[in-house]
């Protein structure tokens, strides 16, 4: 038979224990959870999550344009949208001389 104070001990210690766990934020839970799997995880599986944690670390070209540029292709996007467009055709004709 444990003695009391032993028993109290467990009981605040595993009352800490949960509160520490609910003040925990979704991400840092999912955390802790996906590492769990990780551990479990076969040879294919590990692979597979390699390469996507990888891709994510690419870099962007996106980043490496000037502001000028992106003004430029989010304004024809913008007026592509809107349905300002010329036909592929017309542009041919107009610049086939220099194509």
């Amino acid at each position: 038979v444990e003695p009391e104070y032993v028993k109290d001990e467990i009981s605040k210690l595993f009352s800490d224990i949960t509160t520490w766990y609910d003040a925990m934020t979704a991400t840092e839970k999912l955390r802790i959870s996906v590492k769990k799997q990780i551990d479990n995880a076969d040879e294919k599986s590990l692979k597979m999550v390699r390469a996507m944690l990888d891709a994510e670390e690419e870099h962007d070209w996106w980043d490496d344009l000037s502001d000028e540029a992106k003004s430029s292709i989010e304004q024809g996007l913008k007026d592509a949208d809107e349905g300002r467009l010329t036909p592929h055709n017309e542009v041919m004709k107009k610049y086939k001389k220099w194509l």
